[in-house]
C-alpha cells in the first residue's frame, strides 16, 4: 500500500480510491485493483456510484462523469461538474446549465437550469435566469423547487427562493 497516495474518505461501498503515478483508481478490502489508474481525480461511492474526471482528448481541459463499482463508465465524460447522488439524485453542469441524474441514468430534469442545488429533504433548488460564468457565482434570476417526484413545486421563472432550513421555512 505504501506506493499508493489513499483518498480521504479511502473505503466507501468496500472500495477504496487511491492514486499512482499521478492517475486515480480503486481497490477492493483484499488490495486488489479493481478499476485501473486512469483517472485525473475520484471521489468515494455513494448509492453504488462515484464522480471522476478524465482529461479530453485533445488534452486541454478535463471533464467529468460517473462510474459504477466495476468501472463501467455510466454516462459521457461531458460534464465540468457532478455532484454525489443525493436521495437519488446527481446534478451535472454542462455548457454553464445543470440538470439532474437519477440512479438508473435517466434525466428526469434536463440541462437547462441556470443553477442548480444537490437534493435535500425533498427538495432541490434551480434558478431560471442567473448569470455569470460559473455555476457556483451566477447571480440573479428566479429560483424555484423540484421536489423528489421531480415534479416543479414553484415555476422556477416565477417565485423567489426561501431558504430552506431542518425542515423549516426561513427568510
Amino acid at each position: 500500500m505504501n506506493q499508493y497516495i489513499r483518498m480521504p474518505a479511502c473505503f466507501s461501498e468496500g472500495l477504496c480510491g487511491l492514486k499512482k503515478d499521478g492517475k486515480y483508481g480503486y481497490i477492493n478490502k483484499a488490495k486488489e485493483v479493481v478499476i485501473p489508474f486512469q483517472y485525473l481525480t475520484a471521489y468515494s461511492f455513494t448509492a453504488g456510484y462515484a464522480r471522476a474526471t478524465k482529461m479530453t482528448a485533445d488534452r486541454m481541459d478535463w471533464r467529468a462523469g460517473f462510474i459504477n463499482k466495476s468501472g463501467k463508465e455510466m454516462t459521457p465524460f461531458e460534464y465540468k461538474s457532478t455532484s454525489d447522488f443525493t436521495e437519488g439524485m446527481a446534478l451535472v453542469e454542462k455548457d454553464s446549465k445543470v440538470g439532474y441524474y437519477d440512479l438508473n441514468f435517466k434525466m428526469p430534469i434536463p440541462i437547462q437550469y441556470d443553477n442548480g442545488r444537490s437534493f435535500s429533504q425533498g427538495l432541490a433548488a434551480v434558478n431560471k435566469g442567473a448569470t455569470g460564468s460559473e455555476s457556483w457565482s451566477k447571480k440573479g434570476g428566479k429560483w424555484g423547487f423540484f421536489v423528489i417526484k421531480l415534479v416543479p413545486c414553484y415555476d422556477p421563472i416565477l417565485f423567489m427562493m426561501k431558504h430552506f432550513l431542518s425542515g423549516k421555512w426561513k427568510g
